[in-house]
């Protein structure tokens, strides 16, 4: 996921994105819908904090769910927040380990092995304000912040991490210097040792998501376009966009088969947004059919329900408060899912989701107005039972603040 961001000072122009949209775009409040006959409808969670935006959500039976608030302290830009489900409830897990600063927007967890992925911002005496990519490992009481090979550009971040079984990881995210145009992408490879830097395509700048097969067989959506790495070299595919109108592709995921599906948004000269998905059967990438709407809407995460099935989810409006918004996608196209209840007069997104035997997860936020964001996770569970891997040794989860 992605683009939930909210900064001060000069990074500011580096990480905008939906929280802004949020607070200042209209549409009308989402509630919770029943699915179609027998199916199981979302179960809202309470998570442990009273002010917290949820960016990710990664696994089933022992889910994690990361984010991040503004920092109290007046010292640092956020505070990095770390949940983990667990016996029917969420706690938070200490996230000592992390730098003071830290803001977390990409989870995953696989094989026993839990990263979690963002910044963390600072003034540094000789550049001013700089914000510097982490990325960070579960080891079971702690988090430990793992020494990536960044460039020396003044901002650096990482928004999102693929965890394979075998213990390789890839992330994926921007580089940038106070200049506007010098956005580019940051690629970065786990072998299980160490993280080592892989050249981004050429011209592609902000990198929004990876989904990864193993070393010779990557992808990524980045901006208007989707790239695939097959071990020694990038090819892309740049989807066509109507005139007036912007692309950019915020979230994809993949199948065991190879197919795959990437969503987002396009934004039209007037400042209008409207979904977007595509799909990849293996040999070629087709767009997905939207659902009409005098509104407008954004996609920001997606995960596959089923064979040539997926969900998407993002936000909504059409002239008041935003609202969570949801799409079941198939070949033939989209159409309206249920969604989590939300609050009467309160905007909201959904900005993560995961799929796993288990059920769906999907994770947000919402805010009345003021200055505090609640954190949202709902689940929809599955009948069927989830083996998971078991990771390091862990502790009783602390109680919640």
């Amino acid at each position: 996921m992605r683009r939930t961001t909210f900064a001060r000072g000069r990074a500011i122009g580096m990480v905008a994105g939906l929280v802004a949209t949020a607070v200042a775009a209209g549409g009308a409040p989402a509630t919770a819908t029943a699915g179609g006959s027998g199916a199981p409808e979302w179960e809202p969670t309470s998570v442990p904090a009273p002010d917290a935006i949820l960016a990710d959500v990664a696994g089933g039976t022992r889910a994690w769910g990361v984010g991040y608030s503004l920092a109290a302290d007046g010292a640092h830009t956020f505070e990095p927040h770390a949940f983990r489900w667990s016996d029917g409830r969420w706690s938070e897990n200490r996230t000592g380990g992390l730098p003071a600063g830290s803001r977390l927007d990409g989870v995953d967890t696989a094989g026993g092995d839990t990263w979690a992925v963002g910044q963390r911002q600072f003034t540094d005496p000789d550049r001013g304000d700089t914000a510097e990519a982490v990325a960070a490992r579960w080891q079971g009481t702690r988090w430990e912040t793992a020494r990536l090979p960044l460039p020396p550009d003044p901002f650096t971040e990482l928004r999102s991490i693929d965890v394979l079984p075998g213990g390789q990881a890839w992330a994926v995210g921007q580089r940038a210097g106070y200049e506007p145009d010098s956005v580019r992408g940051l690629v970065l490879h786990y072998d299980g040792n160490r993280w080592t830097s892989v050249p981004a395509p050429e011209g592609v700048g902000y990198i929004s998501d990876v989904r990864a097969a193993g070393e010779d067989s990557v992808w990524i959506t980045a901006d208007d376009r989707v790239g695939h790495w097959n071990g020694t070299a990038w090819t892309s595919r740049r989807f066509p966009e109507a005139a007036g109108e912007r692309m950019s592709l915020s979230a994809l995921t993949g199948s065991g088969d190879g197919k795959l599906w990437a969503v987002g948004y396009v934004q039209e000269d007037s400042g209008v947004r409207k979904p977007v998905a595509f799909r990849f059967d293996g040999r070629a990438w087709t767009g997905v059919p939207m659902p009409e709407s005098e509104g407008e809407a954004e996609l920001a995460d997606v995960a596959i329900t089923g064979a040539d099935r997926a969900i998407a989810v993002g936000s909504a409006s059409d002239g008041g408060p935003r609202g969570f918004y949801a799409l079941d996608l198939s070949p033939g196209g989209a159409r309206k899912a249920p969604v989590p209840g939300q609050d009467a007069g309160t905007d909201g997104s959904l900005t993560g989701i995961h799929a796993s035997p288990a059920g769906l997860w999907t994770v947000g936020f919402t805010n009345d107005g003021g200055a505090a964001y609640l954190p949202v996770a709902a689940r929809k569970p599955s009948q069927e039972p989830e083996e998971e891997t078991p990771g390091p040794a862990e502790e009783t989860p602390a109680p919640a603040r």
